[in-house]
């Protein structure tokens, strides 16, 4: 089965963003935890939009690559939380997670990071 592994991924909305293999992520690059993230509308999008985003997945035989998944943004628990419902697919189940955006490219998975 495979597993996630990843602690960001590229997430694209609609048609206006190009649908390649997301970045690699390095600390470097990354805002500190504290910096406030860009808003939706910054974004072009709203709770309830769905994006797509890319992880690396890691399967039982130790092989790796790329995969997208949907999901739909939803409102978070605590006020101006993000919460990314993915679809199930890839021999996962649908799953929540808390997220926020880096930029328009880069969504990071707050429990990951």
């Amino acid at each position: 089965a495979p597993r996630r592994n990843s602690t960001s991924g590229m997430a694209t909305a609609g048609e206006e963003q190009p649908a390649h293999a997301a970045p690699t992520a390095d600390e470097s690059t990354l805002p500190a935890p504290d910096a406030p993230p860009p808003s939706l509308s910054d974004l072009g999008l709203a709770v309830g939009a769905e994006v797509e985003v890319s992880w690396e997945v890691e399967l039982t035989d130790g092989s790796s690559g790329s995969v997208w998944w949907s999901g739909l943004l939803e409102a978070g628990v605590e006020p101006g939380s993000l919460q990314l419902k993915y679809a199930a697919a890839h021999g996962f189940e649908e799953e929540t997670r808390a997220v926020r955006f880096v930029d328009s490219t880069l969504l990071m998975d707050t429990a990951l990071r």
